[in-house]
């Protein structure tokens, strides 16, 4: 049999077969590795690479990434730090916004629809106004009917929910309180109710001047939408939307006015004062005189300044029926003064005949009345038109010493102005 299995001559045994023979056991013979590298021709390999090849090349790899490392490691550092510095609720959006994109079928819209609404919401509390814009535009897209934009309005207008806002709203910079302002506009016609509130809440100077102007944007066209709040029972609101008005201007802000002059603080009463002066007097007229009743000395006087800016009969007879009143000598005289200098500007002829008899009564003996002749002798001379001029060519005639001296000084006055 092992004759039969023997190879033939010149073949080489595919496999040792076994032997008694030591001579034959004994393995052959490993060549050195001088020989090796003389022969050119490796005999094995290390862990990395070919026993015999040159490391210089992979030596220098090592030096280039040594040298790259620190760069390397900053780089990754920065790009770890910047990706968590995202808010969960920006990823989130992100997320969403990319699966609403990527042909998402009804089945994932209504998932979706179930998870934007808690991400609007983590919008609002973070104060990242930008997500809240872009969640509610993509809850639009949705059109999904579980869930109502109506009732999320309402929730949102809960003094509880507006005072969490408007803290996170005092702590933002510019930028944030316009990110806020822009969330208000998409939000749609309850926005404005929406800076409004925030205006109210607000205890930031700044912020609060930055809303004003914002509101005022959003209803120039329509001022009456500032109705509701003029009604409020706290005095800075009125003066706020008071305030408002006078920004929008036109004949639309005055009846909006009259309901403000409702309120009893004197305060928003010189508000309202401040926005009728940015009217046309004939507009700003019937206001003006609505609030004479219940001013001030500072703001009766304010207003007889604004009345005082035209001629008109019907103005100058209000302000003589206070020269008739029996209290009349008990205003301050700050009051007198006021009331003396508007009807010289507002009166004319027609008021003439009333002035020259206020010039001519009186007890002769009262000095009061003495300094009240004069002042009314002022009066004419300022109106100083024929009829007026005429009527201290006859005082100056009278027969009462105190007539004809104040005529006679009134006089004086016109002809030194001529």
């Amino acid at each position: 049999g092992a004759a039969s299995t023997a190879p033939a001559e010149g073949e080489a045994a595919l496999l040792p077969w076994p032997s008694g023979s030591a001579e034959e056991a004994a393995p052959p013979a490993v060549a050195s590795a001088a020989e090796s590298a003389s022969a050119g021709t490796p005999t094995g390999r290390s862990e990395d690479w070919t026993i015999g090849d040159l490391t210089v090349e992979v030596e220098a790899c090592f030096v280039e990434l040594d040298a790259l490392a620190p760069v390397e490691a900053e780089r990754f550092r920065r790009e770890f730090t910047d990706e968590h510095l995202v808010s969960p609720v920006t990823a989130a959006l992100a997320i969403a916004t990319a699966c609403l994109h990527s042909q998402a079928n009804d089945a994932d819209r209504q998932e979706l629809g179930h998870f934007l609404p808690r991400v609007l919401r983590g919008a609002i509390a973070l104060g990242t106004w930008a997500d809240a814009r872009e969640a509610l535009r993509a809850l639009r897209t949705l059109e999904r009917p579980q869930w109502s934009e109506a009732t999320f309005v309402q929730e949102l207008l809960q003094p509880v929910s507006m005072l969490r806002l408007v803290e996170r709203l005092d702590t933002q910079d510019e930028d944030g309180v316009a990110g806020f302002i822009a969330f208000a506009h998409e939000v749609g016609d309850p926005g404005v109710d929406l800076l409004i509130i925030a205006l109210c809440e607000s205890q930031q100077r700044v912020v609060r001047q930055t809303l004003a102007e914002a509101i005022a944007q959003r209803c120039r066209d329509n001022p009456s939408r500032l109705a509701p709040w003029l009604d409020d029972d706290r005095w800075y609101v009125v003066r706020n939307m008071a305030h408002i008005l006078g920004w929008i201007g036109g004949p639309a802000i005055v009846p909006l006015l009259q309901v403000a002059l409702r309120s009893t603080d004197a305060r928003v009463h010189a508000e309202v004062v401040a926005a009728l002066a940015t009217l046309d007097l004939k507009h700003a007229r019937p206001v003006l005189v609505r609030a004479l009743d219940r001013a001030d000395t500072r703001a009766f006087c304010q207003i007889l300044g604004q009345l005082s800016a035209a001629r008109d009969p019907a103005t100058a007879r209000f302000l003589f029926a206070f020269l008739q009143q029996e209290r009349f000598g008990q205003r301050p005289a700050e009051e007198r003064r006021a009331i003396y200098a508007a009807l010289a500007s507002v009166g004319g002829e027609e008021i003439v005949p009333e002035l020259e008899n206020e010039l001519l009564k009186g007890n002769w003996f009262d000095r009061t009345q003495e300094i009240h002749r004069q002042n009314v002798a002022r009066c004419l001379a300022r109106i100083a038109t024929p009829g007026a001029r005429a009527a201290l060519e006859r005082g100056t005639r009278s027969a009462r010493a105190p007539v004809r001296q104040a005529a006679q000084i009134a006089l004086s006055t016109i002809r030194e102005a001529a």
